[in-house]
């Protein structure tokens, strides 16, 4: 016999030899269509050639394996209940196979096995079923998906044990996944081609994409260490204040005019925080509250330690959004984002690129800001914190003021003695630079650079000037060419 409904050799069940050694089984009992007799033992494993009419019988096997070409059958030809009861079912053919309800009895369908659980494999063809999937009756049953050929599954579904994609790619269109919680294997994807709302625990590290209509995460998924996208038809995604977004997931918003909401639906006060293990987006999707919130959103973002652009908007709706970047990389935010909520730079790097609303930004230590783009409010240095230094941007600040908690030349990232002297303008705009806890302020505590320059801060302004070794004569006498001579 075979070794289970989950175990293959190519596109057939696998078995063992005299040797011991796994090889395709070639004992199936062969068969026209899925109307096998009733007679046969429910642990039959069936090669079946191709479909036939509506089938108002139910049929029970261990496993079938499919081998023609593209058919429907049609289950429930009368109000009775009519079912396939299955272990495994694999597309060994050469067109699609689809399951479809015919009948009107609310039991008729695909009925898990008495393994409790299904497994599908599309090895050589799709497998599509609308007819519901649902438990054997002994308990929760799980569904298990494989196959490189892809499943789409339409049904009511009822079956409560959870669902494993262990490779390939499950499609909803239309119904759900039933209850339990849903693994999305590395390499293998879940696509939602309509409405869903996904209220399960979420794990694993393959692909969710949400392809049409709006997609509602209640669930948990703080296990989900893959890659959520929000395709080109989405309207929303909507993140519910019950769900907990994972910190080792990143997150795509792939549609212009898309938008990854955090929305409470049942609460409208209060803080919440979601965690994005990376965040990513084409310009003039949103990241916003939804209008009824009056409570404050965190997004901590970064976790990965990947380099991203989010090219859209952060802001909107109701209450306010804060941002916390976290992780080694760099997140690039090149929109013209509006939230007002604080931002820190508590790890890797924030490139602003694009304007930022009237949010204080606060840079901690070992962290980096940088960009040529705008922030509204204000901006701090902690001590140890860096700055993007760049010959043609500088980033320009419209809050109050700019602050330091200790900041000197060394806090310059990307500063060499292979810069033109000059002066370069590195806070532009409207706050007032407080240089209270900033060295290298004025030309007698300039920072040799070597090759025979030295940079200093332009007192009153965070201007950097780059000149040639000093003379003597511009320094006003030989005691601060000494001086600076001993800072090498």
């Amino acid at each position: 016999g075979i070794l289970g409904p989950w175990a293959f050799a190519g596109d057939r069940y696998a078995t063992l030899d005299g040797s011991n050694n796994v090889v395709g089984f070639t004992g199936g009992t062969a068969v026209a269509a899925f109307g096998w007799t009733s007679s046969n033992p429910a642990t039959f494993n069936y090669d079946v050639a191709g479909v036939q009419g509506a089938l108002g019988v139910s049929r029970t096997a261990n496993t079938a394996r499919y081998t023609g070409g593209a058919g429907t059958q049609t289950w429930g030809n009368s109000g009775a209940n009519v079912t396939i009861t299955l272990n495994g079912l694999t597309n060994a053919g050469s067109g699609t196979l689809t399951f479809a309800k015919g009948g009107t009895g609310s039991g008729t369908g695909v009925a898990i096995g008495a393994t409790q659980e299904l497994v599908l494999n599309a090895a050589s063809a799709g497998i599509a079923i609308s007819a519901p999937i649902f438990n054997n009756g002994a308990g929760a049953s799980a569904l298990t998906v494989l196959g490189s050929a892809g499943v789409t599954l339409s049904g009511a579904n009822a079956y409560t044990g959870g669902t494993t994609i262990g490779s390939g790619t499950l499609t909803v269109a239309g119904g759900n996944l039933g209850t339990g919680g849903i693994h999305v294997s590395s390499g293998a994807s879940l696509v939602h081609t309509s409405s869903q709302t996904i209220s399960q625990a979420v794990t694993g590290s393959g692909t969710i994409s949400a392809n049409s209509g709006t997609a509602t995460l209640t669930g948990d998924f703080s296990g989900f260490e893959g890659v959520y996208i929000h395709n080109s038809s989405v309207s929303s995604t909507v993140v519910n204040s019950t769900a907990a977004l994972s910190g080792s997931a990143a997150y795509h918003i792939a549609a212009p005019q898309g938008s990854l909401q955090g929305l409470l639906t049942n609460v409208t006060s209060g803080d919440n925080t979601f965690h994005m293990g990376a965040l990513s987006g084409v310009a003039n999707s949103l990241v916003r509250n939804g209008g009824s919130v009056t409570g404050n959103t965190t997004l901590v973002i970064g976790n990965l330690g990947t380099d991203t652009e989010f090219a859209g908007i952060i802001g909107g709706g109701g209450g306010s959004i804060a941002i916390e970047k976290v992780g080694s990389g760099e997140l690039t935010l090149s929109g013209a984002s509006t939230y007002t909520g604080d931002t820190l730079v508590s790890a890797g790097t924030l490139f602003v690129s694009g304007s930022l609303g009237a949010t204080d930004v606060t840079v901690d230590a070992d962290a980096t800001i940088g960009g040529g783009g705008s922030i509204g409010g204000s901006l701090t240095f902690n001590s140890g914190s860096k700055l993007i230094f760049s010959t043609i941007d500088s980033l320009t600040v419209n809050g109050s003021s700019v602050s330091f908690g200790g900041f000197d030349i060394l806090d310059l990232v990307g500063l060499s003695n292979s810069v033109a002297t000059g002066t370069y303008t590195l806070i532009d705009g409207a706050a007032t630079v407080d240089l209270t806890n900033v060295s290298n302020v004025g030309v007698g505590n300039a920072h040799d650079l070597g090759g025979g320059k030295f940079a200093y801060f332009e007192a009153g302004s965070l201007n950097l000037v780059v000149i040639p070794e000093p003379s003597a004569a511009l320094l006003g006498g030989l005691g601060i060419l000494a001086l600076l001579r001993r800072r090498r």
